[in-house]
């Protein structure tokens, strides 16, 4: 029988992105010779529709593991129910803090709130000593979480958050919040994590309140069309994976390549792709009986270095840290394409990093 992976894509390219992975791979062969299959829903961001979505598949005993999911505000409310399951949910392509470093069900393969905080905490630092910040994003526990977390990461450094906006999820408009920043003295706006108009708002109204700081999005905003709307070099981004883009790499063309069918052009497919490379290790890993406890034991043994170079370190988990992705990279623009800056471990602490 064919291997089953429910998915809820709240972020098609993500999908897409793991799903010609899985393409790719049973045109090869498949997992220990036989096929992975997947099912989609879209749970659009609502709490209900992800929780309904969940109890389907989790019903459905060829489904072993569930993966995609979205904000943090739909990923608490299903961790008591991974255990009563035993099922594993594999998050992106965000997180939750409430589920890091370590729940026994819960693997994130999304942006982390928490390890963001470090690498534009250590970043700042590094590139402005006494960079001014003001904070916008969208109302959530984990962005007001990240606003605190970043007050506390830059104290003692020279850094300072002088002021925090929050907009509501369904907002569009941010000309308030940035003026408010902009009165606040803010030299740098960092952007925690905002829905598609409120991105384009913000970007929009710093112009037009001729804001002369510098711009960095925290958690989204790394796309080369974010990039290509900013069209300024006072705008960076981090971002977790390469953009299938980048074919001077020479993971990245290989990636390409081997897609059958439109050619992907955000970085969030590059990191769908490198999700599908963890699955079906621990799936190769796991046997050709595996169950949904075997699953998951074998995602605690996929820690490998990325084979196609997607990611700023090697990609995976372990049986102390859940987050499979833990070192970012930073982008910035040369006036016609987003180019890497460098890049930053974003734990620098165990478990999911230092020593």
């Amino acid at each position: 029988a064919a291997r089953s992976a429910g998915f809820e894509f709240v972020l098609a390219t993500y999908g897409y992105g793991m799903k010609a992975y899985f393409d790719y791979l049973n045109s090869t062969g498949g997992v220990n010779g036989r096929p992975i299959t997947t099912k989609a829903s879209d749970a659009k961001g609502d709490v209900q529709t992800t929780l309904a979505s969940f109890t389907q598949y989790s019903g459905q005993s060829d489904v072993i593991a569930i993966t995609g999911l979205g904000r943090d505000t739909q990923m608490d409310p299903l961790l008591p129910k991974l255990a009563s399951t035993g099922i594993a949910a594999i998050s992106s392509p965000s997180s939750t803090t409430s589920g890091l470093p370590y729940n026994k069900w819960y693997f994130s393969f999304g942006e982390d709130y928490g390890g963001d905080v470090t690498a534009t905490a250590q970043y700042l630092s590094e590139k402005d000593s006494s960079a001014k910040i003001g904070y916008v994003a969208f109302d959530s526990p984990a962005t007001r979480s990240v606003a605190s977390n970043l007050t506390k990461a830059v104290a003692g450094t020279g850094v300072s958050v002088v002021g925090k906006e929050f907009l509501p999820p369904t907002a569009t408009d941010a000309s308030q919040a940035i003026s408010s920043l902009v009165h606040a003295g803010a030299t740098w706006i960092a952007i925690g994590a905002a829905t598609d108009p409120q991105f384009t708002s913000i970007l929009q109204n710093a112009k037009v309140q001729n804001f002369d700081g510098n711009i960095l999005a925290i958690a989204g905003g790394g796309e080369d069309s974010n990039f290509k709307l900013a069209s300024t070099d006072k705008y960076k981004a981090l971002r977790s994976f390469h953009s299938p883009s980048e074919t001077n790499l020479p993971g990245v063309a290989k990636m390409v390549s081997e897609v059958d069918g439109a050619k992907p052009d955000k970085y969030y497919y590059s990191m769908g792709w490198a999700l599908g490379e963890v699955i079906a290790k621990a799936l190769t890993t796991c046997g050709s009986d595996c169950t949904r406890a075997g699953f998951r034991d074998a995602l605690e043994t996929t820690a490998f270095s990325d084979p196609y170079g997607l990611a700023a370190s090697a990609i995976g988990f372990s049986d102390t840290c859940h987050q499979g992705f833990r070192s970012t990279f930073v982008y910035g623009w040369d006036g016609s394409k987003p180019v890497q800056e460098g890049s930053i471990d974003a734990y620098n602490k165990p478990p999911c990093g230092g020593s």
